[in-house]
Formats: structure tokens, sequence, C-alpha cells
């Protein structure tokens, strides 16, 4: 269990891998990612939630501060975002209300036991994000997700979030920004795919799996890493902006940092890739 968001991943994750063959449709593509990111996360990360804890705990102070806690978190891996945002809220002393939106079933029964476990209101929802039709929300929030999706999709989801933003709501997404739109494919290092799967599958032994199951872990994760989710074109700086700008919103706000050699759940260094930049944006109705 994560100290600060009180999310217990042990369970979280062994529940996502046991479960993800199940929930993940099979058209979906989503499986080994699903089944893997948690665990991933745990065994290699310690748990760490994702990176921006200090942007979304500056936004939404003054959201606080104004009883305003109802929150439309679109997209996520598992609870790990969802998580980061009530450790942000609750810095504040207050928790959020949150309306969580992701397609698969595997990371929305993950967020129904978290939510239980931290005993806050949710309302969990398997839908396209594309077809959001929620209350009113006083915040949509979003980590590296858009650049999963095409462009149509892409704006389709950016008009529904200003579809059901309350006015004077923000929309605040933590994303990776490329400097050119054709930088989309994340390069693949065959020999740094097997040093890490030789990494991990060592660490889950450690961690209390036997050799053949620790083994499947790692087998699972190497096959998601080999893959290039992401969809052309790629996330740049005007490409948001003109996402926002036809959903008639504008980015008021936006703080960037070098990704240079970083590495998550997702897969390996971005090394090769240090020209893009770590995004975070607050965005307003125009």
């Amino acid at each position: 269990m994560t100290t600060a968001s009180a999310e217990p991943l042990d369970r979280l994750a062994r529940f996502a891998w046991d479960w993800a063959p199940a929930l993940c449709q099979a058209g979906h593509g989503c499986m080994d990612y699903h089944r893997s990111w948690s665990l991933v996360r745990l065994l290699e990360l310690g748990g760490a939630l994702p990176r921006g804890l200090d942007f979304f705990r500056r936004e939404f102070e003054p959201l606080a501060r104004a009883g305003r806690r109802r929150v439309l978190v679109c997209g996520a891996a598992d609870t790990g975002f969802p998580a980061l945002v009530v450790t942000a809220f609750r810095a504040h002393g207050c928790d959020p209300e949150l309306v969580f939106v992701d397609r698969c079933e595997t990371p929305c029964q993950q967020n129904r036991l978290y939510a239980a476990h931290a005993g806050i209101r949710a309302e969990i929802r398997a839908q396209d994000a594309g077809e959001i039709d929620c209350a009113p929300v006083d915040a949509v929030v979003a980590h590296s997700f858009l650049h999963l999706l095409d462009q149509a999709l892409r704006q389709r989801v950016v008009d529904a979030w200003s579809r059901v933003l309350a006015p004077g709501g923000v929309v605040l997404v933590s994303t990776n920004l490329s400097p050119d739109e054709s930088d989309w494919v994340r390069h693949k290092d065959a020999d740094a795919i097997a040093k890490r799967r030789a990494s991990l599958a060592l660490t889950a032994r450690q961690a209390g799996f036997d050799a053949a199951a620790a083994e499947e872990v790692a087998e699972v994760a190497s096959r998601f890493w080999s893959t290039s989710p992401g969809r052309p074109p790629a996330l740049t700086a005007d490409n948001l902006a003109g996402l926002f700008r036809t959903a008639g919103l504008r980015i008021a706000r936006m703080d960037t940092t070098p990704l240079g050699d970083q590495a998550g759940p997702l897969g390996l260094s971005n090394r090769e890739t240090s020209a893009r930049v770590r995004a975070c944006m607050a965005a307003v109705r125009s």
C-alpha cells in the first residue's frame, strides 16, 4: 500500500493480473497492458503514483476552497491516477467526488474496489470517452491518454469534456508532447526489452511469485513494451491547442519539463526521444 494514496496496490495488481483475461475485450487489444501495468508499477516502481502530483494539487486548491469537488477522470491504466487525484484533494482537507470513465472493465473494476477502500464517492462508467454524458463536473482530468487515440476520436473526447464541464470549471491534462506530429512511434530496443524482462522476472520471484508465474509476468510485460500504443499524429503543443480551440476551450496555463531519461510502466527509458517534453496544462472555456 502506498502511504500517500492509501492505494492497496498489492491486491489491486493481483486482481488485474487474474481478471484482465476475462474483463478486457479481445477487440480492444488491451489485455497485456491492463494485466501487467499495476504489477510493473508495484514491483519496479514501488507503487509510485503517476507524475504531476504537485501540478494537480496546485490546480485543485481553488476548487477545493470553493467546495467544487466533482471530477471526471477520463481514462486510466489502473488506480494510480485516481489515487493521485484523491491525494491532491486530500492535501486541501477534502475528498473529491469522482466520475471515472474507461472503455475497459478491468480498470473500472479496479477503481470500484479502490473507491470502496478509500471511502470516496465514485461513479464508475465503462464507456467510450467520446460518449461521456454525465452530469456537469468541476474538473476534467486526464493523464497520458490522448496520444492513444486517433485524431478524430481525440476531438470527440475533448468535445465531450467541454460538454460536461460546469461553468468556471477546468480541464487538467498531463501528457508527453512531441516536437513534430510525425514523432509518434516509440522506439523499441530489443536488447533493452530483454534486459528489463529478466530484471522483472527476478523482482517477481523475490516478491513471492514462483518461477513459472514470474516468467509469465515478465513475458506479458515484455509483449506490451514491444508495442507502440500511440496513434498518429503525435501530440504537439499546436495540435493539442487546436483540439481545445475547436471544443471552445483555451489553454490558460502550461508547465513543461524535459522528458529526458525517464522510464515507467509503459516502457523503457525515453533517452531516444529526449526532444519530447512532459506538459501539464490547464484549459478553461474560451
